[in-house]
């Protein structure tokens, strides 16, 4: 394209030279005509060159423009919350229990646009593993975006232990908060930086975490051991190592808030099933939120929260869901005869092992008191 735009303005260019050169040669009897022709001749000569140079350096300004206006529009951006507010730190040692109450969440991604999350109130019990299941835009990612405070709610509030998150700063706030993400994430440095970037661990915690995935003796075994390198991306370690050092870095973090945002989606099952064990084993005492892609790693979770078009549809225990013809026992279906009966096994299994350690259901818990929160700090 840009070389028949090259060869159209030649043309025009020789064009305008010979119209040049005929008026001279028609008014060649007129005084003065000799230098007058010179001029004009070596004027319009120049537009050989400085008529594609004008065009291509127009090009250049209308593209850097378009950074410009970007730039303006990032500029014009609401900022994110300030990370520490010194007059609404949390106390020490906030979260102890890890009970959520999600109040009436409104959520929009855009000022005027559609709300992604339409009054979404429910409690989440100290130390339950709730799993997140829905269809494809139903509103399970976004919830936990809500409670990260990636994007803030409309309306409504969250509490953790009491404390609306809102009045935090963001710092304050994750940092309370663990995720395994789907893609795990790895920097450029060593395994030590990766697992306690801010330096706040002993090699101690750091060899128990990596024994707590199985990773220890692979990393020992190393020549730098824990100052073993790590590439851009974590290129140079298997998806499924990455994921166990994303697992570690969350025990490492001490965290009573756990968020798996379908952190094994990518791995085979073999792979997985090791996952899921290390997760069970290590954070058995920790408020978890799974977003499920793989239907039985949430089976035997204490409830299963179901969404669809940005609205909790249901929520209750796995196998009493299964018992009613909903959306979960629809979504249950869908693996098969087969699939569905395994995994209503895993339900009643998992239930009688709740019953069996006094599992008490949710609704006859109460709401978290004041005597709650002062008995879960007390030292």
């Amino acid at each position: 394209m840009k070389s028949f735009q090259a060869l159209y303005f030649d043309i025009l260019s020789s064009l305008m030279i010979y119209f040049s050169s005929l008026l001279l040669v028609m008014a060649r009897d007129q005084p003065g005509i000799a230098a007058i022709g010179g001029l004009a001749l070596s004027n319009v000569l120049q537009m050989l060159v400085f008529v594609q140079w004008t065009v291509r350096m127009w090009g250049d300004v209308e593209n850097q423009m378009s950074s410009v206006g970007q730039l303006v529009y990032y500029g014009k951006t609401k900022p994110e919350a300030p990370f520490e507010i010194p007059d609404k730190k949390p106390p020490s040692g906030w979260p102890k229990l890890g009970r959520i109450e999600f109040e009436n969440i409104i959520l929009k991604y855009q000022q005027f646009g559609v709300a992604v999350l339409k009054n979404i109130s429910c409690v989440i019990n100290s130390g339950e593993k709730i799993g997140i299941v829905g269809r494809t835009g139903s509103g399970k990612s976004t919830l936990l975006v809500s409670l990260l405070r990636i994007v803030e709610s409309c309306e409504g509030k969250i509490l953790i232990d009491g404390i609306d998150i809102s009045d935090l700063g963001l710092h304050d706030l994750r940092k309370s908060v663990a995720i395994i993400p789907q893609e795990p994430v790895m920097f450029v440095g060593t395994i030590r930086s990766n697992l306690d970037p801010f330096n706040r661990c002993t090699d101690e915690e750091i060899w128990r975490s990596l024994d707590a995935v199985h990773l220890g003796d692979k990393i020992r075994n190393s020549p730098f051991k824990l100052e073993t390198p790590v590439s851009e991306n974590g290129k140079s370690v298997s998806q499924g190592q990455r994921q166990l050092i994303c697992i570690a870095r969350a025990i490492l973090s001490k965290a009573k808030v756990l968020v798996l945002d379908e952190a094994t989606a990518s791995l085979d099952a073999q792979t997985d099933h090791l996952i899921q064990e290390t997760i069970r084993a290590n954070f058995k005492d920790l408020t978890m939120l799974t977003i499920a892609h793989r239907l039985n790693t949430i089976i035997e979770s204490d409830r299963v929260l179901v969404m669809d078009a940005g609205k909790i549809v249901e929520f209750d225990e796995p196998i009493e869901l299964l018992k009613t013809e909903g959306h979960f026992h629809d979504l249950c279906k869908q693996a098969g005869d087969a699939g569905f009966s395994k995994l209503k096994e895993c339900a009643e299994s998992a239930h009688a092992i709740r019953v069996a350690s006094g599992y008490v259901k949710p609704e006859a818990s109460g709401p978290l008191t004041v005597a709650d929160i002062a008995k879960s700090t007390a030292p």
